[in-house]
């Protein structure tokens, strides 16, 4: 399925299922870790995530506490401490108390706030070859109940759901370019 396939009418189902499911408006990270579509094609088709809550008759959390570049540095320091090493955006959502988007929106980029923290920024070199990345999908694939999700590669595949995210513009696009078949809604 296309991303120009996915209506917002598809989507706002999407987070009334989710609501039901959590018992909770969904947040940004939520959706993430439990949705069918990406995030960003939340943010891409409303606007941006609250404007997809509003959209779906839900009334967003309120803004989080704005905060300071140092605050957000000693953040990334705090979780490299407990990872013992240079922290990943999973790293961030697993372990931090700032949300990964925080980071995107301060720095425009990952990048930008490792290297404000002292470390060095992930180089094209660090970048997964297309096939190793379609090859663990497939392989995800065959251990799971179905279609897998995003939660079910970051717990148990060998890279992220945001590699292929990145990668693919979408979980979606992920799932067909690795052959996967979706189920239609």
């Amino acid at each position: 399925m296309n991303e120009q396939d996915i209506t917002q009418s598809k989507l706002c189902v999407e987070i009334d299922r989710l609501h039901v499911k959590l018992g909770k408006v969904p947040s940004f990270q939520d959706m993430y870790e439990h949705g069918k579509y990406s995030v960003y094609t939340y943010s891409r088709t409303f606007g941006s995530w609250n404007e997809a809550i509003e959209a779906a008759g839900y009334t967003p959390r309120p803004s989080r506490e704005k905060y300071t570049r140092n605050e957000l540095i000693a953040e990334v320091q705090r979780v490299a401490d407990v990872c013992d090493g240079k922290p990943t955006l999973s790293d961030i959502a697993e372990y931090g108390n700032i949300s990964r988007n925080t980071y995107h929106n301060r720095f425009e980029s990952w990048n930008n706030a490792l290297e404000l923290a002292g470390f060095a920024p992930r180089s094209s070199t660090d970048r997964i070859s297309e096939t190793d990345l379609l090859t663990a999908l497939q392989q995800l694939t065959s251990t799971v109940d179905g279609v897998p999700t995003t939660t079910d590669m970051n717990e148990n595949g060998p890279y992220s759901a945001g590699v292929y995210i990145n990668r693919y513009g979408s979980w979606t696009e992920a799932l067909e370019s690795a052959d996967v078949l979706i189920d239609p809604m």
